[in-house]
């Protein structure tokens, strides 16, 4: 029942001759379940057998899943232990509720600018070409800055905001560090 929670994917246990898998089933389904292994991003993080925590990484099951690998002694012999995590899911249950019935904007993003999660996808679509020069920050300079630095502050411009939406934000963000991988949050406040 644990293992049933939002963001967990489930667990896997090997030892090389041996495995077992608790999946979360809300998450991997039917034959989804039957095929998880042999997905390479999981056999990778298999032959790792040691703790490593990896980036995103496309897992066939569920699109996008971050993999932690520790040690393990499964019937008295040493493997590893895999756990899937969905980073889209762990966000609409742990981070959504925080910014829900505001017009704040939460983003989770991997150190090398992957974004795992954000509450407002479609605002991301609102930036300008990258070779466009504007006057004003824009999402492409946090994120540029997110990437840089561990925390800080920015207002940022959104471009061609629809009418009723923000047309700024005051950003601040800061680092998460999770067996050795480092995830950005932050929080932007709505300018009106």
């Amino acid at each position: 029942s644990q293992i049933n929670q939002p963001g967990w994917g489930g667990v896997i246990l090997t030892t090389g001759d041996r495995t077992d898998t608790m999946l979360n089933p809300s998450v991997i389904t039917g034959p989804l379940s039957s095929t998880i292994l042999e997905d390479p991003a999981i056999q990778d993080s298999i032959r790792y057998i040691r703790p490593k925590m990896g980036m995103v990484r496309d897992i066939s099951a569920v699109d996008q899943g971050v993999t932690i690998v520790r040690p393990a002694v499964v019937k008295d012999r040493i493997g590893a232990a895999v756990a899937l995590i969905i980073p889209w899911s762990l966000g609409e249950s742990v981070i959504r509720p925080v910014v829900n019935g505001t017009a704040n904007l939460s983003i989770v993003m991997q150190s090398d600018g992957t974004i795992l999660y954000t509450t407002h996808p479609t605002e991301l679509t609102k930036v300008p070409p990258e070779n466009f020069l504007t006057e004003f920050a824009t999402f492409h300079d946090i994120r540029n800055a997110m990437i840089e630095e561990k925390e800080g502050t920015m207002i940022y411009e959104l471009w061609r905001a629809e009418p009723g939406d923000p047309r700024s934000r005051n950003a601040s963000w800061k680092t998460i560090d999770l067996h050795g991988t480092e995830w950005r949050v932050m929080i932007a406040d709505a300018i009106t």
